[in-house]
């Protein structure tokens, strides 16, 4: 979400979802901070629909869905100096 790099759709949340019990409460408050700034609908849905969506793999009671990632293709690699110093102002 902080990266914008994604066209986002739907943010999916678990019916429930408990930050009281959560270690990383405060990444998934920044989440939902993130979301409403970016006026991403968000979705509570039961466990089962979390699992269909993700295929079974783990999610932590959340899942974007979102567009594919878009990757520009390379004909050959920057020196690594310049990777090293970062993107060049615009």
């Amino acid at each position: 979400l902080k990266a914008k790099r994604r066209t986002m759709h739907k943010l999916f949340v678990l019916e429930g979802l408990d930050l009281s019990k959560r270690k990383d409460a405060g990444a998934v408050r920044e989440l939902f901070r993130l979301a409403k700034a970016a006026d991403l609908p968000l979705q509570h849905v039961g466990r089962h629909d979390l699992n269909l969506l993700t295929g079974d793999r783990p999610h932590q009671g959340l899942v974007l869905d979102c567009a594919d990632l878009e990757w520009g293709r390379m004909e050959t690699l920057p020196p690594a100096a310049e990777v090293m110093a970062g993107p060049h102002p615009a």
